[in-house]
């Protein structure tokens, strides 16, 4: 299988052996590590045969051979290791071999990754999350409690109703504490209407109205408690522990008759907070369980043309004074044949770290499984066309064409305080039409690139620099000594255009979330562990990321517009061709073969559609009957709509409204 995988002839390994005698005269070839090997990192044996050699080095350290044997004693770091021994035959020729390696200890690529992303909220972004809380407490809801109430008095002679309150822009605090969020609700300029009717209470059976606005202000104290949930999602508690009415009186105007002669005011407001209680613990409840519904979910994502699913998992929930952290396990998988090897280079996760408002961090062990994935797929191969300067390089002429497989996973680390991608034992193929080396060439190389993630607001992806390089010759390039020549050459050059790489490692954010999405550039560092890499945002640009990405269209008009460019249509008219944009008055009847059209259906006019892909909007009244399939109708509660075909879309929308300022003249009227 990993013969198939480096899509190369077997020599590709022939040039390599893993031992065995070697022919008569200069050879230089290295025998273990077995090329390609899965290793604990720490101090491993390294052997070769270096026969009739001179000046033999293993990375530049020279070595002295033994009886034609190299053999010594290097360390094995995390990661790639690339082992390069080099000399020079009897005739002044310069020779190598290469192989490498990895070592670390190693995780199968199944399952979920634990720890793999850490969201920690300080208490400056919990205290920028209260506006969204704010514009989430309803009135309406708050007033149907209320009016659960009604008739707060009632006997013959007199009732007292509340009426429908009202409340400026919420103010809202989060503060963490040990285990909980304190959540405290200020409601500023509550205004609630009391209404009294005294029955009989004047001349002629006449019943006395009394009505005053009491105003006040409300306080509400909450604790909210969040945990895990058995699915992989968020389960949590809203305890309301104090509601207040500051100012509350009803000892003004005729408003103390009523305190006076029915109702008191205490009594009154204990049932005011009772009822403000009762809703508003449910109401945030609600309110969060909204926000994180799904969180456990899988979803798919487009990674470098590769459909990935992955499900992130709640691992813990972590509240404390310096604000909330939500750890997530991450699974990921991408449709493929099963990989060759003992999986990707495993890192411990992260220790917790805080930032900014919001404070990200992704852990070099996930960051492993997901390249390990996009390997494993095929989504890291390469297949292009070389451009001028790297076809030159080769000795082509006219075009040329270079295709490249790993046959190590690539490793994703840190070093020297960034982050690098290394990729080992790829191999390299290149077509040269009338070469100066050959039309066919082949090499293996190692790669070790500084690596940066990157999210501009256009593109997103990783971005590759300061390659360090090694190659072989490989396959029928075998003893091509024009080639072997160039391959200082070549690795320099490669290590410097590795930028090169990049487009095949970074994806439009168009392709991503579709057209016109903007999105803020993003800045990534590194944890002061080594081990991950962190993200700090403000809360404006994780609600502008939210809602640039949210997949849910905007809620449809309620008073559509009938462009000038519709055509208006007679009464009983027929149409068969696609595209049509019309615009159907009031007892018309039109019906419409063809495919594409948009239309505009005033009340009392009837629409029969045949065919498919047609956007319809619908007043009250209109008829609309769907004989074809894949229609969308946008229809007044009161249309009456007759999906014969029984896959359309109708959409309600209350109302439903055509504005006609701009439609066709004399048009319907």
């Amino acid at each position: 299988m990993l013969i198939a995988l480096l899509g190369c002839a077997p020599t590709l390994l022939d040039a390599n052996p893993g031992g065995g005698e070697g022919p008569t005269g200069p050879e230089l070839r290295l025998i273990g590590p077995s090329l390609g090997s899965y290793l604990p990192a720490g101090s491993t044996a390294v052997t070769g045969v270096a026969r009739e050699i001179d000046a033999v080095a293993l990375n530049g350290e020279p070595v002295t051979p033994s009886g034609g044997l190299v053999t010594t004693q290097r360390e094995l770091d995390v990661g790639l290791n690339t082992f390069l021994l080099t000399g020079t035959d009897p005739d002044g020729v310069a020779q190598r071999d290469m192989l490498a390696v990895l070592a670390g200890t190693f995780a199968a690529p199944e399952g979920l990754v634990s720890d793999a992303i850490r969201v920690h909220l300080s208490t400056e972004g919990l205290a920028a999350t209260g506006p969204l809380v704010a514009d989430l407490l309803d009135p309406a809801e708050l007033n149907a409690e209320l009016a659960a109430n009604n008739p707060v008095y009632d006997d013959p002679t007199t009732r007292v109703e509340l009426g429908e309150l009202t409340f400026a822009e919420p103010e809202i605090a989060i503060v963490p504490a040990a285990g909980y969020l304190r959540l405290s609700v200020g409601l500023p300029d509550f205004v609630l209407p009391i209404d009294a009717t005294l029955k009989d209470a004047l001349p002629f059976g006449i019943d006395l109205e009394i009505g005053a606005d009491i105003e006040s202000q409300v306080r509400l104290e909450l604790e909210v408690w969040a945990r895990p949930d058995e699915q992989g999602g968020v389960r949590t508690h809203v305890a309301v522990t104090e509601v207040a009415l500051d100012d509350f009186d009803l000892d003004t105007g005729l408003l103390e008759l009523i305190d006076w002669m029915f109702i008191d005011d205490d009594d009154l407001a204990d049932m005011i907070e009772d009822s403000l209680g009762s809703e508003l613990g449910p109401m945030i409840d609600a309110m969060i369980a909204e926000t994180t519904t799904g969180l456990g979910d899988p979803v798919e994502a487009d990674l470098l043309d590769q459909t990935a699913v992955i499900a992130p998992w709640v691992d813990a929930i972590d509240i404390d004074p310096g604000g909330v952290a939500l750890t997530l396990a991450m699974a990921l998988d991408i449709d493929g044949p099963a990989p060759p090897g003992d999986g990707h280079v495993h890192f411990r996760a992260p220790d917790p770290t805080t930032g900014g408002e919001v404070h990200v961090t992704v852990s070099d062990d996930f960051m492993n499984r997901a390249l390990h994935e996009l390997w494993a797929s095929g989504g890291l191969d390469g297949d292009k066309e070389l451009d001028p300067a790297t076809l030159f390089l080769f000795g082509g002429t006219g075009s040329g064409r270079m295709r490249t497989r790993s046959a190590l996973p690539p490793v994703w680390l840190e070093r020297d305080g960034e982050a690098r991608l290394q990729l080992g034992e790829i191999a390299v193929e290149v077509d040269t039409p009338g070469g100066q080396y050959g039309e066919h060439l082949e090499l293996v190389m190692s790669l070790d690139a500084r690596a940066e993630l990157v999210f501009d607001g256009v593109v997103a992806g990783v971005a590759l620099s300061r390659g360090e390089v090694v190659m072989r010759l490989a396959g029928a390039s075998v003893g091509n000594e024009p080639l072997a020549a160039k391959l200082d050459q070549l690795q320099t050059a490669f290590g410097l255009a590795i930028g090169t790489m990049n487009e095949d490692l970074q994806a439009p954010l168009s392709d991503l979330l579709g057209e016109g999405v903007v999105l803020p550039a993003l800045s990534f560092g590194r944890d002061p562990g080594h081990l991950g890499t962190t993200l700090d945002l403000t809360m404006a640009e994780v609600m502008a990321i939210l809602e640039a990405t949210d997949p849910t269209p905007p809620p449809p008009p309620n008073d559509v517009v009938v462009p000038g460019t519709a055509t208006v249509l007679d009464d009983d008219a027929e149409l068969s061709t696609d595209g049509d944009e019309g615009w159907i008055c009031r007892r018309d009847d039109v019906v419409t073969t063809g495919d594409g059209g948009t239309w505009y259906v005033s009340e009392d006019a009837s629409l029969r559609i045949e065919g498919s892909g047609h956007v319809v909007w619908a007043e009250d009244d209109a008829e609309i009957v769907l004989v074809g399939p894949g229609n969308t109708v946008y229809a007044d509660p009161g249309a009456r709509i007759d999906d014969r075909e029984g896959s359309n879309t109708v959409i309600l929308v209350d109302p439903l409204t055509l504005d006609t300022s701009a439609a066709p003249q004399p048009g319907c009227t």
